[in-house]
């Protein structure tokens, strides 16, 4: 016990000392007041720190705290006590109070914090957040989840926004003329999809499907006309449709018109004028025949004068020399004596003339002297 000197007014001089009050401390002759933050009992000596954890300020004579730290709530006995988790305190002489729904809180928090975009805590006192599931997505400080709006998704838990769904799918058009219809897809029909392809529908679009002119809509293409198509020496059958026929002159083969091809020919009874350049007219032919892809026709002279010439038309009147210059024949070679004549040989194709002389119009020249028989393949 700390006692200080006071003089006392006596008869004879006399001194006594008293115990320095609560909340000071006395050094052998005055009494002195503690400093903030610390405490003394009557009687003390020194003043002793009462700032223990999580006091703020406490009474200079009972120890007792007067305020407390944040994190830590004011108990009615003088004590400060750190908030759980979920519970915060700003300090002083606040208890510990729990955090709104949307909040949360760790031990001894002075104030709760905002749950953050993608998560939630739905009920007051949260010490966590919870992450919103895929579909779902919230905003800062939520206390609940939101599901994705029609037209959008999230594929993953903890989704702080939505995104756009997939494009409208359509199907190819399908049918001919008149009804056509065709799939379409649409995404993300409902709110709280999972994928950019999910909660479709399906619907069935339909339209009427007319095509003119030399057009069709029995091939159409996606639902739009497609033109028709005709070979060359072709003409349309009338002002509408796809179908065709060839121009004179020319036959059908499957999609193609190829030009008709006759071997005209004729019995001659000799080379006129002398043998080595000759001449001799032709005023009429005796025989037509047509010549048919990939058909061989053989034609064996009644004479051994037979003149043939192949041509889309009658020839008519021609005169042809019986042999051929080199001027005429590709080998550039002259047969036009008499040691060189063409003799009549079995043709692989009538338009391959390498080994006879031509005039241009497809003629086989030759004087024989000998039997002939002439076979022709049109390729």
């Amino acid at each position: 016990v700390s006692l200080v000197f006071i003089p006392t007014p006596v008869l004879a001089t006399t001194y006594v000392c008293e115990a320095c009050p609560s909340g000071t401390w006395g050094d052998g002759t005055n009494c002195n007041t503690c400093s903030a933050g610390t405490y003394a009992y009557a009687g003390s000596s020194s003043c002793t720190s009462c700032l223990t954890t999580g006091v703020a300020s406490c009474s200079a004579t009972t120890s007792k705290a007067t305020s407390c730290k944040g994190g830590f709530g004011f108990l009615s006995s003088g004590a400060c006590s750190q908030c759980s988790a979920g519970t915060y305190s700003p300090g002083g002489t606040s208890g510990c109070s729990s955090c709104s729904s949307g909040y949360y809180s760790n031990a001894g928090a002075s104030s709760c914090t905002r749950c953050p975009a993608g998560k939630y805590s739905s009920s007051a006192g949260s010490s966590s957040c919870t992450s919103c599931a895929a579909g779902t997505y919230s905003t800062v400080g939520a206390s609940s989840c939101t599901s994705c709006p029609t037209g959008k998704y999230s594929s993953s838990a903890g989704s702080s926004s939505c995104s756009s769904c997939s494009s409208t799918s359509y199907g190819a058009w399908s049918g001919t003329c008149g009804a056509v219809t065709r799939n379409v897809t649409k995404y993300c029909t409902t709110a709280g999809s999972t994928s950019s392809t999910g909660n479709s529908s399906t619907t069935t679009e339909s339209k009427t499907m007319s095509c003119s002119g030399h057009n069709s809509c029995s091939a159409q293409t996606n639902g739009t006309c497609t033109a028709c198509s005709k070979p060359s020496y072709s003409s349309w059958d009338s002002t509408s449709g796809c179908d065709w026929h060839c121009n004179g002159g020319y036959y059908r083969s499957g999609n193609n018109c190829k030009l008709r091809i006759y071997a005209y020919y004729k019995t001659v009874t000799g080379c006129a004028g002398n043998e080595q350049s000759g001449y001799f007219s032709v005023t009429e032919y005796e025989y037509k025949q047509e010549m048919t892809d990939g058909v061989s026709y053989t034609y064996n002279g009644k004479t051994t004068h037979d003149r043939v010439i192949f041509s889309s038309t009658n020839p008519g009147t021609h005169t042809e020399k019986r042999g051929c210059t080199a001027a005429e024949t590709k080998d550039g070679k002259s047969y036009d004596t008499a040691s060189t004549r063409l003799t009549p040989v079995n043709e692989s194709s009538y338009l391959n003339l390498s080994e006879k002389c031509t005039d241009g119009k497809g003629i086989i020249r030759d004087c024989a002297w000998n039997k002939i028989t002439y076979t022709w393949t049109r390729k």
